[in-house]
């Protein structure tokens, strides 16, 4: 009987959508930092900047999420860069990024001692750009 009642309860609760497989949506800055685990952080064009990415990375009192637009994006990132500093853009393409109509941007402000940094999601949680910000 207890089994059977058990079975029917869930039944109606997942109906409900109360008793359905529960797994987290991963938040922006948990993709980040698995992105940054498994891929970046292996690459040959970030090894300059691992020890400051990495840490700055895992600081979640400081790491900003905000909800943005790739024409807000572009007009921060251009306005920022010299020319000379364009190799402070780790990954992805300014042109490509502006055009995209929703963005997440997770943010680090950075230290004394280090610039900070700015990352772009797509909506699908995609990693779409990445930049150190010069310092002043």
């Amino acid at each position: 009987m207890n089994r059977l009642l058990s079975s029917l309860l869930l039944v109606a609760l997942n109906g409900l959508g109360c008793a359905g497989d529960f797994t987290p949506t991963a938040t922006p800055l948990s993709r980040l930092q698995t992105v940054w685990r498994s891929d970046l952080s292996k690459r040959e064009a970030f090894k300059p900047h691992n020890g400051r990415l990495a840490q700055q990375l895992f600081e979640r009192e400081r790491v900003l999420v905000r909800e943005s637009t790739g024409q807000e994006a572009f007009a921060l990132i251009d306005g920022s860069l010299r020319p000379s500093e364009r190799a402070l853009v780790l990954l992805g393409d300014l042109q490509q990024l502006r055009q995209q109509p929703r963005l997440t941007e997770i943010y680090h402000p950075g230290t004394m001692e280090f610039s900070g940094f700015s990352a772009y999601l797509a909506p699908d949680g995609k990693l779409l750009f990445l930049w150190i910000m010069p310092a002043e």
